[in-house]
């Protein structure tokens, strides 16, 4: 038995040697109080050593935590660069799909404007060839009643289709 590095002999000596310096009156005494002392120090120490293993584990368990964390921020910051690829991929392919109606709406708009540039054209056309055509009418009647103003008589209004005859002199 090994008390301290103190071998059985050793610690026999040490008692001899305080049964005569205290003596066999006050042994008893002394041997509670150092059984007292010994039973605090197992006590203050077990204490201890719980405390500095919970400290030890609390350390591993804030590592832990620690290990976890990063993990999650890793994985949420993976997934959010995955997210953001994706939402750019589809942005481009609505931008592409946005670009080509507005392409194609743009030719169907030209090509409308000149459909109707053209019909304008023609019925502008159409309109100076009719305004051409009555000029060329009102000229020709102008000049027929010109010559026939000249050498003929008033025509006679034409009468009613059911037979009755008109007389301007009478008001109705």
């Amino acid at each position: 038995m090994n008390f301290f590095d103190i071998g059985f002999l050793e610690i026999l000596v040490i008692l001899v040697v305080i049964l005569l310096v205290v003596g066999p009156e006050k042994m008893p005494e002394y041997a509670r109080k150092l059984g007292q002392l010994v039973r605090n120090l197992r006590k203050i120490t077990s204490n201890l050593t719980s405390e500095f293993t919970k400290a030890v584990d609390l350390e591993d368990e804030v590592a832990d935590v620690k290990k976890t964390a990063e993990e999650i921020k890793q994985t949420v910051s993976d997934e959010a660069e995955e997210i953001k690829q994706t939402l750019d991929q589809e942005a481009e392919e609505v931008a592409e799909i946005i670009k080509t109606e507005a392409t194609e709406a743009k030719k169907m708009l030209d090509e409308g404007a000149k459909e109707l540039s053209q019909a304008i054209d023609k019925g502008a056309k159409d309109i100076s060839d009719t305004i051409g055509d009555k000029d060329k009418k009102a000229v020709k009647t102008t000049k027929a009643e010109k010559t026939s103003a000249a050498g003929a008589k008033k025509p006679k209004p034409p009468s009613p289709p059911d037979g009755t005859t008109i007389n301007p002199k009478k008001k109705p």
